[in-house]
């Protein structure tokens, strides 16, 4: 206690704990403090020299919002708002401008309590968390906003929304789909598809290409659905539905197709494919299945089809080799 009066009477104020507890400053360490007297520093500061300032360093910040100073009144306003918006206590990520709330510190400052006690004394009949109520409200929120309905990657807390299995725990819909069309259904898109349809799709395909679409080429033809949607909606993949109604098409690369198709690959590229470019992207067999196809290595037909081609690239490849050894 001697030390730190020496310390009050030299500088005129109160030590900053965090920094000046030290040896080096003419103190002890704070726990030292706490041991030796049974109070801490900093209380023992206030009950003898009450009058002192504390430190600048200690003191709290000037609670602000976008520049002006929150005030009690502003809070309860603030707070208010969120209430009638949201109908339910914010998250811990929610106490920002973005949600027009400040701080949980600056609540507790201005109102003495904790951030959460003064949510539940000034709302003691709000129910923590997401009821079916406050989940319409919600998303009736959004909707005026936006003019539409959130999409599933959407319903996160940001955004105001609960999870898609809140909403489907406390409403009692199925899934999101389902909780949509039964609760905002002149927001709900008419599907697209349906198992009519995504026949009718993949048969205008078949009789387009006479194989089944390549994966990459879902994206590239419009009027294809995914190969997901299609399951969904038929109850069997593409491949399933291809064997049972076009047994044909169940072995697509035949000798003449393989090479046929290998022909126009060279025509396009003025080359033949090296073994990473048997794929469907290049409108090609793969390396194994063009193998099986022609009955013979895929490097070893392509040398008897296009030797011209290799005697010049082996010749090239020595010359290089033989400059390389220079």
């Amino acid at each position: 206690m001697a030390a730190v009066d020496r310390f009050v009477q030299k500088n005129g104020r109160r030590p900053r704990l965090q920094s000046e507890a030290n040896s080096s400053s003419g103190l002890p360490a704070s726990d030292t403090f706490l041991r030796h007297t049974g109070m801490t520093m900093g209380a023992y500061l206030k009950s003898k020299y009450p009058e002192l300032p504390a430190p600048r360093s200690l003191q709290l910040p000037v609670p602000r919002e976008c520049g002006k100073v929150w005030t009690k009144d502003s809070i309860i306003a603030a707070t208010d708002r969120f209430i009638e918006r949201y109908g339910r206590y914010p998250k811990t990520g929610e106490y920002s401008i973005k949600y027009g709330l400040p701080a949980r510190n600056t609540i507790s400052m201005h109102f003495g309590v904790p951030a959460g006690m003064y949510w539940k004394q000034r709302y003691p009949t709000l129910q923590q968390g997401w009821t079916a109520d406050s989940i319409l409200q919600a998303f009736e929120w959004f909707v005026q906003e936006h003019g539409r309905l959130p999409r599933t990657k959407e319903l996160r807390a940001e955004n105001g929304l609960p999870a898609s299995e809140t909403v489907t725990r406390h409403t009692g819909a199925g899934d999101y789909s389902k909780f949509c069309r039964l609760y905002f259904p002149e927001y709900v898109e008419p599907e697209r598809w349906n198992r009519e349809s995504c026949i009718q799709a993949l048969e205008r395909f078949l009789e387009e290409h006479g194989r089944r679409p390549a994966q990459e080429e879902h994206k590239q033809y419009e009027y294809l659905p995914s190969a997901m949607t299609f399951t969904r909606y038929v109850g069997e993949s593409e491949a399933q539905y291809c064997d049972r109604r076009h047994p044909e098409l169940s072995r697509y690369w035949t000798a003449d197709r393989a090479v046929e198709a290998l022909e126009q690959f060279v025509e396009r590229n003025g080359r033949p494919p090296s073994s990473a470019e048997f794929c469907s992207a290049n409108q090609l067999p793969s390396y194994l299945c063009f193998a099986r196809a022609v009955g013979m290595p895929a490097g070893a037909f392509l040398r008897e089809r296009y030797p011209e081609y290799y005697a010049q690239t082996g010749k090239g490849q020595s010359e290089d080799y033989a400059m390389r050894m220079l």
